[in-house]
């Protein structure tokens, strides 16, 4: 975000919350930079490349799929909200 979401060097608030109901851990991250869903639009990584091969970065929106349950993107009001889901544990019953 803090890379490429902004053209200015003026100051900007990034909110993030994590919140855990016993069973799944929810991260939100709230920003008012330029609108972009990584989900659809960052490109796929070549994952066939070898590793000093590689470019530095790039991997960051496929290990988010690649480990959450759930990915969420939204722009409302001029504010991105990203939200990811991961179960960690049981709720007790």
């Amino acid at each position: 975000i803090i890379s490429y979401g902004y053209d200015d060097d003026a100051p900007h608030d990034i909110v993030v919350d994590f919140g855990y109901d016993g069973r799944e851990l929810v991260t939100s991250i709230v920003d008012d930079a330029k609108e972009y869903d990584p989900f659809v639009q960052a490109p796929e990584p070549d994952l066939d490349l070898d590793v000093d091969d590689r470019p530095i970065g790039g991997l960051g929106v496929f290990l988010v799929k690649e480990f959450m349950d759930a990915t969420e993107y939204r722009h409302e009001a001029g504010h991105n909200t990203t939200t990811l889901r991961k179960t960690i544990g049981e709720q007790e019953t």
